[in-house]
């Protein structure tokens, strides 16, 4: 049964990488709480309350040495396999321990000097889109009313 169990996640996942992902993800749940490795018949064994505060005291346990977008990724396939086991759970509450999404990469307009640099380099890709848009936008400002 504990290996039925594992399949019915592994056997829905399309993508290689995500059932590396997600496979990485239930190991290292099983770990945190104990529990020996494949035991995955003794996570749905236990009551629904008691999963929750388990998967609530492993996010913030996660949260102290790794990114938000690994917690997304480990409740993801944590998520997956309940519910490809028929365990209901409350995820907007366990979601709300999640805290907010970290941003690795500042939001900002391009400087002067970095247009000047796409600009002056000699892509033909960049020079056909440069001169595209050139050619609309004379052709916009000059066209002949209709």
């Amino acid at each position: 049964m504990g290996t039925d169990a594992y399949s019915n996640l592994m056997n829905t996942c399309k993508s290689p990488a995500t059932k590396t992902g997600y496979a990485k993800a239930l190991k290292y749940f099983i770990g945190y709480l104990g529990i020996p490795v494949n035991g995955y018949i003794q996570l749905l064994r236990k009551d629904p309350k008691l999963i929750e505060i388990n998967l609530r005291d492993f996010i913030l346990y996660l949260k102290k040495g790794h990114s938000s977008a690994t917690v997304s990724l480990y409740l993801a396939g944590i998520r997956k396999f309940y519910d490809m086991n028929h365990v209901v759970l409350n995820w907007k509450w366990i979601r709300s321990f999640e805290g907010e999404k970290e941003k690795l990469a500042e939001d900002r307009p391009y400087t002067h000097e970095e247009i000047r640099m796409l600009v002056s380099s000699k892509t033909s890709r960049l020079n056909y889109l440069s001169s595209s848009i050139s050619s609309r936008c004379l052709y916009l400002l000059y066209r002949p009313n209709c």
